[in-house]
């Protein structure tokens, strides 16, 4: 028995402390403000713990209304009592998600253990998690995928020790994780049917379950997700994908509706119908979309590059380090390359999860960590499958040493630099995505009389509710004294009003004009810097390092009486 293995249990105790100290340090300060479903989940919560009801002023429910977003309410409870003792602020909103995260190490450690993996490549595992962008940025932020990960990853822990004799107790206890994932992120709700069904058929048909633990596994399991199809709360089902998903993409129609147009032109109606319609057009990207997810680029080199805020600049979701594990991984997989413990329940269980874990993230967009969040365990799983492949040619136990401590250290050092970049550089470079200036913004916004009406262009997310949430606006008085706008087609309605705060699109100078008229003050808060014709502003918001301005005040009313012309019509 070796040092490692006889000390697992201590250094996993080490890595799972290591990584809720760099999932806590800093919580409040890199970055400074939080994203806005961060701060109206952390609202949600505040109002629930005072009043008990949510933000619309219901009682409980199992599903909140929100932006019409229909947010699942595992976040919103799970908040309640971080809120009450720690106050309506950062570290509370982002503490449950970092302590999910860090447990996260043990969980992988569990599940590589389940499949027989021997502990000094699970212990490599669980570093993985501990140090590994993806699993970092989304225990880093209040993200409700990374507590859905945290009850998949238990769920398929269980649902793998069914094939034990004695395991009646695991498939409920599966079937409840499972189940809690669908109160938790959508994402996972066709992710954990589809896998649970396929790896049970597979049970079945390989003789290694009883039918009646996979009926068990069903009924609880559907038993815990019935309440979700009451006619009442069975549109929220499907409402996120009817918003976000492929079938919502009108840029696809319109690219089809063209490519016919200019077929048409040339080649009979038949075949150009035959080239570009629906099926065609989503197959082609959805498998594009499916690629994508698996290539070097998204996962160990560039990251997501759309979305800077769930992405480090030139890092990839894992180290580059680990890229040659994962294809051993693959090839292992595919062509069952036999190592000392690896099982063919091992790659049934890893290939399902491969192509079944992908498929909400790709139906609703490009790749990008949240809603892919259901592959994080199975990627863990095939590069330590592919650790484990490379273990083997190893000659001596000596190499498998040195090697094993010079992967460990490369792997380490790879980690610094990222996380020096995200603690000092990311969040500061890019604190507009973080809406780092708001608490400054709004505490200006606060501290002018309430006689005057102030209008925010709506240049950043949901103004109102995040008023709400850094002002710590009395939940009781919001739900009264809110003004919601018209529900858009999207299915979203945003708050547009409360006292003096109004959200406009209007010009600054039609709503200078009006207030003129009606002999009231008016201030404008924009994004725009008013040079042309040169405009004074009463406050401006810069960012962090002081280097460019996010936000500035100005007296609407003033720039009307000084341009009397403009207010002619």
């Amino acid at each position: 028995m070796t040092i490692v293995k006889r000390y697992s249990g201590f250094i996993l105790l080490i890595l799972i402390l290591l990584s809720f100290c760099l999932r806590f340090w800093w919580l409040d300060r890199s970055p400074r403000g939080l994203l806005i479903d961060e701060a109206h989940f952390g609202y949600i919560s505040y109002s629930l713990v005072e009043t008990g009801r949510d933000e619309h002023g219901i009682p409980w429910p199992v599903i909140f209304k929100g932006f019409g977003d229909q947010k699942l309410p595992v976040q919103a409870y799970l908040l309640m009592p971080f809120i009450k003792f720690i106050g309506l602020n950062s570290v509370a909103v982002r503490l449950p998600s970092a302590i999910a995260g860090s447990l996260s190490v043990a969980i992988i450690f569990w599940l590589l253990r389940e499949f027989k993996i021997q502990k000094e490549l699970a212990l490599f595992g669980a570093l993985i998690v501990a140090l590994s962008p993806w699993t970092f940025i989304l225990s880093r932020f209040a993200y409700e995928a990374n507590l859905a990960v945290l009850f998949f990853t238990l769920g398929l822990i269980f649902l793998h020790k069914i094939t034990a004799e004695k395991s009646w107790g695991w498939a409920i206890l599966s079937a409840i994780f499972m189940a809690l994932t669908w109160y938790t992120y959508v994402a996972f709700r066709p992710v954990t049917l589809l896998f649970s069904i396929g790896f049970l058929i597979f049970l079945l048909i390989a003789k290694q379950v009883k039918w009646q633990k996979a009926i068990l596994f069903l009924t609880v399991f559907t038993v815990l997700i019935a309440p979700l199809f009451h006619p009442q709360i069975a549109p929220a089902v499907t409402a996120r994908f009817n918003q976000v998903g492929i079938l919502a993409d009108e840029g696809l129609v319109m690219a089809i509706n063209q490519n016919r147009t200019f077929c048409t032109d040339k080649l009979p109606k038949v075949i150009c119908y035959g080239l570009w319609n629906k099926p065609f057009y989503y197959g082609k990207e959805l498998l594009q979309r499916f690629i994508s997810t698996y290539s070097p680029q998204f996962l160990f080199t560039h990251g997501d590059n759309q979305l800077r805020y769930q992405s480090v600049e030139d890092f990839g979701q894992f180290y580059i380090i680990l890229l040659p594990l994962f294809f051993l991984g693959l090839v292992g997989a595919l062509f069952r390359v036999e190592t000392q413990s690896t099982t063919n329940n091992a790659r049934v269980f890893v290939l399902l999860g491969l192509l079944v874990a992908p498929l909400s993230g790709i139906l609703a967009g490009q790749p990008q960590i949240v809603r892919l969040s259901p592959l994080v365990p199975f990627l863990i799983l095939i590069m330590v499958l592919g650790l484990q492949v490379f273990w083997q040619f190893l000659p001596k136990t000596s190499w498998q040493k040195i090697i094993g401590a010079g992967l460990v250290t490369l792997f380490i050092f790879s980690s610094l630099p990222f996380l020096v970049n995200f603690y000092t550089i990311h969040t500061v470079k890019h604190d507009e995505v973080y809406q780092s200036y708001l608490p400054e913004l709004f505490e200006v916004l606060d501290s002018y009389p309430k006689q005057i009406s102030i209008y925010i262009k709506p240049f950043f997310s949901d103004p109102i509710m995040a008023y709400a949430y850094y002002r710590q606006i009395d939940p009781d008085y919001y739900q009264k004294n809110v003004q919601l706008g018209k529900i858009e087609g999207s299915g979203f309605q945003h708050a547009v009003g409360l006292d003096n705060l109004q959200v406009s699109e209007e010009p600054m100078v039609n709503l200078g004009c009006r207030a003129v008229k009606a002999n009231q003050e008016a201030y404008y808060v924009t994004n725009e810097w008013f040079q042309r014709p040169p405009i004074e502003y009463l406050h401006r918001v810069a960012s962090e390092n002081g280097a460019v301005y996010y936000a500035y005040v100005y007296d609407a009313v003033g720039y009307a009486t000084e341009h009397p012309e403009l207010c002619l019509d």
